[in-house]
């Protein structure tokens, strides 16, 4: 699917320097700089819904942790396997639909349940920084304490080992935007000149450019909100359980050990 976001801040820049330019002919867009306020827009989003879930578990198991136990007695031993160790989950947020505001998406939106009871380290929501591929990292604590045999005359090795999953999904959602917008236009040529501010609704802003954004973006009747659909995909790769395998192996030489 080809991206399909639009960045609606370039939008609102847009609209503000047309309309300084009709009351300053003369000015030259490079001569200024344009800062947009979105504190007064709110975007609230209506229920997510997710599709073509898929679950995959990785082949091979991620080893945390191995030791070995040496016993050159002819007596069986116990042994504490005892740490602790951190692993990497990753998640990728890609939008393919959408809107920005320059660089920033920042949309948070809930996990499907199916994954959220296993990416707890994420918590039930991910924020959406970026309409472009972002990978978001957290750690989780793996810890074993165990008892392990060693028997006689052997070298016990005990491995510890976490089994992981890779999961995506498409995610689909509307996002309600409302309120006012400002831009603050700031002549680069003289610092000490004031400001000039500009201030609209926002739908207002996008409807004026209709030709700019996506054919499917709705407008309330009385022009009060924007209704957007965001489409994209998320994809994770987390630890799932861990545990401790055990092997027996002949005592190393003296030249071995």
């Amino acid at each position: 699917m080809v991206q399909q976001v639009t960045d609606i801040e370039e939008i609102v820049k847009s609209w503000a320097w047309t309309y300084f330019k009709k009351n300053h002919p003369s000015s030259k867009l490079s001569d200024y700089i344009l800062e947009v306020n979105w504190d007064h827009v709110v975007f609230p989003i209506s229920e997510t819904t997710f599709s073509e879930e898929l679950h995959i578990d990785v082949p091979d198991a991620l080893t945390v942790f191995k030791s070995h136990f040496d016993n050159y007695t002819d007596d069986a031993q116990e042994n504490v396997f005892k740490t602790e160790r951190t692993t990497t989950a990753s998640l990728t947020t890609t939008m393919q639909k959408g809107y920005r505001r320059g660089w920033n998406v920042g949309l948070t939106i809930p996990l499907p349940d199916t994954l959220g009871k296993f990416t707890a380290g994420y918590g039930r929501e991910v924020t959406i920084n970026r309409s472009t591929a972002d990978t978001q990292t957290t750690q989780f604590k793996w810890a074993i304490d165990t008892k392990i045999n060693a028997p006689g005359k052997k070298r016990t090795v005990a491995i510890l080992n976490v089994e992981e999953k890779e999961s995506s999904c498409k995610y689909k959602t509307q996002v309600t935007m409302r309120g006012e917008v400002g831009v603050r236009i700031s002549t680069c040529l003289n610092p000490l000149n004031p400001p000039f501010y500009l201030q609209n609704d926002l739908p207002t802003i996008l409807k004026d450019r209709a030709e700019d954004i996506a054919r499917d973006v709705t407008f309330s009747q009385n022009m009060s909100y924007v209704t957007w659909t965001v489409e994209g995909l998320l994809s994770f790769k987390y630890a799932v359980h861990q545990n401790v395998s055990v092997r027996y192996e002949e005592l190393p030489t003296s030249n071995e050990a």
